[in-house]
């Protein structure tokens, strides 16, 4: 399968990189800049999300896009839901229908199980990270309004623990002090593509 990864220069980025070659994906790579050491594999685009003309070529002809696009300082505030917005008309564009992006468990879906702890973490995110809620929503919307193969996966705190293949999906909710490896989280997401799992769902991964 060929697939690009948006964000493939990030922390969880590099995850989902190293394990995708693993698994043998044919990868296009979306980077700010290239790495010192690039792998000889992969295809690699240099540019900006928020530039649909550098979006564009990234994905003519795989076969899925990912996209684990996470805030840096002093990035534009919408940063996830503009640059998904021209990723999307980027793969309307050229055919491409599997679409698989990571946002945050602070970011609500209708099927979510209520739970108090749930609650209290939403209601804590929305007053300490405010503006990335608040993105994290509007990218939700944007995918889930579009004709997408679609799948938005939303993850508590992340860390760099090792994948150990016990976490936990679905419409949960995630709580407090929950948290879930990077690399667990490129598993599922990598699972997502292998399997179509998921598809126009708004599972939540946790350990």
């Amino acid at each position: 399968m060929k697939i690009t990864l948006f964000g493939a220069d990030g922390r969880t980025g590099e995850k989902v990189l190293n394990q995708a070659i693993e698994h043998g994906y044919d990868v296009h790579a979306f980077v700010r800049s290239m790495p010192e050491v690039p792998h000889k594999d992969v295809t690699y685009f240099v540019g900006d999300v928020l530039n649909i003309r550098a979006v564009t070529p990234a994905v003519d002809g795989v076969d899925a896009v990912v996209s684990v696009i996470g805030h840096v300082p002093e990035a534009d505030p919408r940063l996830q839901t503009k640059g998904i917005s021209n990723i999307i008309t980027a793969m309307n564009d050229a055919g491409v229908k599997r679409l698989i992006s990571m946002t945050g468990a602070g970011v609500p879906d209708p099927d979510d199980v209520f739970q108090g702890s749930g609650i209290i973490l939403t209601k804590v995110l929305e007053l300490l990270q405010h503006d990335r809620i608040a993105d994290g929503r509007a990218h939700a919307e944007v995918i889930r309004s579009s004709d997408l193969d679609w799948t938005v996966v939303r993850c508590p705190k992340l860390t760099n623990g090792p994948v150990t293949n016990k976490y936990q999906t679905g419409y949960i909710k995630a709580g407090l002090f929950d948290t879930i490896s990077r690399a667990d989280v490129a598993d599922f997401i990598l699972r997502c593509l292998q399997k179509r799992e998921y598809i126009h769902s708004s599972p939540i991964i946790t350990n």
